[in-house]
C-alpha cells in the first residue's frame, strides 16, 4: 500500500493516499492475512469508481477518500470469502510465486490506470456530467 501511496503521488501530483489508509491495510493484512487483504484492495478502487462517480454527479465534488472504500472491500470479502477461496477454486493462483506475482504486477498496473482515469474524472467540470 505503501507503494500504491507513491505511485499515486507521483501520478495526480498530490497525497492522493494517506498514511491512515497504509495503517489501515495493514491492519487488514494482520487481521485476515495478506490473500484476502489483496482481494479487498482490489475490490475497494472498483467501489470507489462507481460511488465516487454517484457523488461526483449529484453533488459536484470530485475528493473520493479511499478509507471507506477499504473497508467496505473488507467487509465484501469477509462475507464471500469461503465461496470464493473454496467454492471457486482461486486457492490455486496463491500456491504459485509465478502467479502471485502476476496478481501483484497486474493488480498495480490496474491501479496505475485507475489513477490516470481519476485524473481526467477530476478534471471533467460537474456540470459537463449532468446532461
Amino acid at each position: 500500500m505503501w507503494l500504491a501511496r507513491v505511485a499515486a503521488n507521483v501520478m495526480l501530483g498530490v497525497a492522493a493516499i494517506g498514511f491512515g489508509d497504509v495503517a489501515l491495510v495493514a491492519m487488514m493484512g494482520a487481521f485476515m492475512g495478506w490473500q484476502p487483504t489483496f482481494r479487498a484492495m482490489a475490490i475497494a478502487p472498483l467501489v470507489g469508481i462507481v460511488l465516487g462517480l454517484g457523488g461526483r454527479i449529484i453533488t459536484g465534488r470530485s475528493f473520493v477518500v479511499l478509507g471507506p472504500y477499504l473497508c467496505f472491500g473488507t467487509f465484501i470479502v469477509l462475507c464471500s470469502w469461503t465461496w470464493f477461496w473454496q467454492d471457486l477454486g482461486f486457492r490455486i493462483i496463491f500456491r504459485y510465486r509465478q502467479s502471485i506475482s502476476g496478481l501483484v504486477a497486474g493488480s498495480f498496473v490496474t491501479f496505475c490506470m485507475l489513477l490516470v482515469a481519476l485524473r481526467c474524472f477530476k478534471a471533467t467540470p460537474a456540470s459537463r456530467l449532468k446532461h
